[in-house]
């Protein structure tokens, strides 16, 4: 049913709420898990300066080699992807999720307040609303 889980991290403590009930589902269906992180400097950037980019994209893969090491002690296969994607990151993680034929999404909803979310968006809520995998929103504790 389910042959791989995508889970999109942004490297906050709240995204890495939702390894490890992607870790119970692969385990459960014997699936690999792929993390994502996507690249918060625009792609147009990368045009102006590739430096800055690089050092983004380098800071993302050390980032998600920890998170990744936590699956991969849990016994799940894991392997990691770093994206270019802003502004468009729920994009991003919905065409990443198609490309490795993703069977589940499972991400953080960070439960911002309605403030927030009026002033910076809801990139769970649009993933849900973009895609057509299913997407599993894990709300972190506290929140």
């Amino acid at each position: 049913m389910v042959e791989k889980i995508l889970v999109p991290l942004d490297g906050s403590p709240a995204s890495e709420a939702a390894l490890p009930f992607a870790i119970d589902l692969a385990k459960r269906y014997g699936a690999p898990v792929e993390l994502l992180i996507v690249s918060l400097i625009p792609t147009l950037y990368h045009a102006i300066d590739p430096v800055v980019l690089k050092l983004d994209l380098d800071s993302c893969a050390a980032y998600i080699a920890k998170p990744a090491e936590r699956v991969k002690e849990a016994g799940v296969t894991v392997t990691t992807h770093v994206a270019e994607g802003a502004p468009a990151v729920a994009r991003a993680i919905v065409k990443r999720a198609e490309a490795i034929g993703a069977g589940l999404i499972v991400m953080s909803a960070h439960g911002h307040g309605s403030i927030e979310r009026l002033v910076l968006g809801s990139v769970s809520e649009r993933v849900a609303h973009l895609s057509h995998i299913p997407v599993m929103l894990v709300r972190p504790p506290g929140r």
